[in-house]
């Protein structure tokens, strides 16, 4: 690309390796942690052109195929791998270093993947490392509850540290060409679903479980702010599981508002009008102040799926 913008660095010249039944090295995507390219790619305002070039974190080339770290552990080969809004946040400087202590370097990205075993059978991957996948007995609270993404285990086991595959360096991820996995996190993929479609079930997951936890019921009104790939995909999971008396969504771009409508949105407003609108729909009283109105009453349930100021 004209100068340089997109060109991840370095890369080996060289055709991509064709799969090995195991061991040895692979081509992948590698996230090098480094606090000088950090700051420059996060001073540059995550600009493309330079969180893709040289001063990039992210590496390409050949890496070690990362070894099973204990009996049961399988290989998985990638098919297709989505790109999370945590991933862009890492390569363009924006991440939180909150977490940062609960992740480790240099890891693999890609927590959203859809590949086939050495048996050929096609899985998605469910990427919490949690006290199962950790082989800890008894599991923690937040496990026992079913709810892996919050482990307080996180640092323990036969792994390195890491919330989730693709953060953790022991694991690989998505972005690369192999990764490991227990198989307490292996879901089968039916024939009729396509790897397109396989690939969005792990996000469609996240929206599912938020939808359950707000728990909307059939009285009340709900906004869903941002329709991006979350916004979208939680519209579809409150229509399907906690359907509303009415759900409103706000969405920016318009083919954001024709899919939130054909995702079973009732109503779909763009930023500049939601105020008034939900203001409208639910009977809320409009009070000024010093800088901003606010509402006294308004949605029964909100979703933020925007995830930023702007």
């Amino acid at each position: 690309m004209e100068d340089g913008a997109g060109q991840l660095a370095p890369a080996d010249a060289r055709p991509a390796l064709s799969r090995v039944p195991g061991g040895g090295a692979t081509l992948a995507l590698q996230y090098v942690r480094s606090i000088p390219s950090f700051a420059v790619v996060k001073a540059a305002g995550g600009r493309p052109d330079v969180a893709t070039s040289a001063l990039s974190m992210l590496k390409l080339g050949d890496v070690p195929e990362p070894p099973l770290p204990a009996s049961g552990w399988v290989r998985v080969m990638p098919s297709l791998s989505g790109i999370c809004g945590s991933d862009l946040a890492a390569i363009g400087g924006h991440v939180s270093l909150y977490l940062d202590p609960l992740t480790s370097y240099p890891f693999i990205p890609g927590h959203e993947v859809v590949g086939v075993l050495d048996d050929g059978s096609r899985v998605i991957i469910e990427p919490a490392l949690g006290c199962a996948v950790r082989g800890i007995d008894p599991p923690c609270p937040r496990c026992a509850e079913g709810r892996p993404g919050l482990c307080y285990n996180v640092t323990e086991g036969p792994i390195e540290v890491g919330l989730q595959t693709g953060y953790c360096a022991g694991t690989g991820g998505g972005w690369g060409e192999v990764l490991v996995a227990h198989p307490s996190q292996i879901h089968q993929v039916p024939d009729a679903l396509s790897d397109e479609a396989a690939v969005l079930i792990e996000p469609f997951a996240c929206c599912i479980h938020a939808a359950l936890r707000g728990g909307a019921t059939r009285d009340d009104i709900v906004v869903v702010s941002g329709a991006g790939t979350i916004g979208l995909l939680t519209i579809a999971a409150v229509k399907l599981f906690t359907p509303p008396k009415r759900l409103i969504a706000i969405a920016k771009h318009p083919t954001q508002r024709d899919l939130a409508r054909k995702l079973g949105a009732d109503q779909v407003v763009p930023p500049s009008e939601v105020f008034q609108r939900v203001r409208f729909a639910t009977a809320a009283r409009r009070l000024e102040g010093m800088n901003r109105s606010l509402l006294l009453g308004g949605a029964d349930v909100t979703f933020e799926c925007v995830g930023r100021a702007d």
